[in-house]
């Protein structure tokens, strides 16, 4: 998928996602600033100006980051502007779709993998351990003991096979 242009209008979510804000709280931002308009689509879609963005990062930089009140950040607005809050914001960053869905796809894999080589780890272990309790405490003939053995080594390749079929998928 292409990548916006840096003018392009943004949805509520993105801008979300950018400040790491619930999408509630800049609905109550809008409600409390009257300086900050989306545009609304049918369906009452909210689309955010760039400028909107700038002023909206300064607000969530001064209430949620300095511990400064609304009422604080109105009588700012009111005295020394809208651009002076401006100044407050974090640059705009909004990562490419496909970029987002492919980091949560690698980490998924990451988690699930780490998780597989932990499940063989303790299955090679518990293994050993059974193969050393049997050596140790049965009364087991030594073909019983072979036949085991063979068995054992027989289930480890089986795994390391699967490990790396994984590793190429």
């Amino acid at each position: 998928m292409a990548r916006k242009k840096e003018q392009a209008f943004r949805t509520i979510t993105e801008v979300s996602n950018w400040l790491k804000t619930p999408s509630h709280v800049l609905r109550f931002w809008e409600s409390k600033f009257s300086q900050i308009k989306p545009v609304k689509r049918a369906g009452g879609r909210r689309y955010y100006r760039p400028e909107d963005l700038k002023l909206i990062g300064g607000i969530k930089c001064l209430l949620h980051d300095k511990g400064t009140t609304i009422a604080s950040v109105k009588e700012l607005i009111k005295t020394k502007g809208e651009k002076h809050l401006k100044e407050y914001s974090i640059e705009p960053a909004f990562p490419e779709k496909n970029q987002r869905k492919s980091t949560k796809i690698n980490n998924l894999v990451e988690k699930s993998q780490l998780n597989e080589n932990l499940g063989i780890i303790k299955t090679e272990v518990t293994s050993k351990i059974i193969l050393t309790n049997i050596k140790l405490h049965s009364n087991l003939e030594k073909n019983d003991m072979i036949q085991i053995e063979n068995l054992y080594f027989q289930l480890q390749r089986i795994r390391n096979r699967m490990k790396h079929r994984l590793e190429a998928f």
